[in-house]
């Protein structure tokens, strides 16, 4: 595929469970699309992910109105744990003064750890 085909997670959906719901949502995106090839519906994750030119909010519209409630798909709610979501944790716990512990020589803890 080339760039401007390559598909992305553009939705998030609720109330689709089968092929059926399948070809209603691309039924109703294939006219903004043009290729249903090009619309992929992911039942177990309710995730639909379109080309990455697409405009979500037009599509959110369109599989709403075919009655699969949907919202623009936004990464960061959805972002499986990685390095950035590691990270975000660590910082939590250091705000949270978790990893405020005294080491010695040795980096094993002190008994005046926290």
């Amino acid at each position: 595929m080339s760039e401007a085909t390559s598909l992305r997670t553009a939705l998030t959906i609720s109330g689709a469970s089968c092929q059926g719901c399948v070809k209603k949502i691309q039924a109703a995106l294939e006219p903004m699309i043009g290729d249903p090839a090009l619309i992929k519906v992911d039942l177990e994750q309710q995730t639909v992910a379109l080309p990455g030119n697409t405009d979500p909010d037009e599509a959110a519209r369109r599989v709403s109105e075919a009655g699969y409630p949907a919202e623009p798909f936004a990464a960061s709610e959805h972002q499986a744990p990685g390095c950035c979501a590691s990270q975000k944790n660590i910082d939590d716990n250091r705000s949270a003064g978790a990893n405020d512990r005294q080491y010695d020589s040795s980096n094993t803890p002190t008994d005046a750890a926290v």
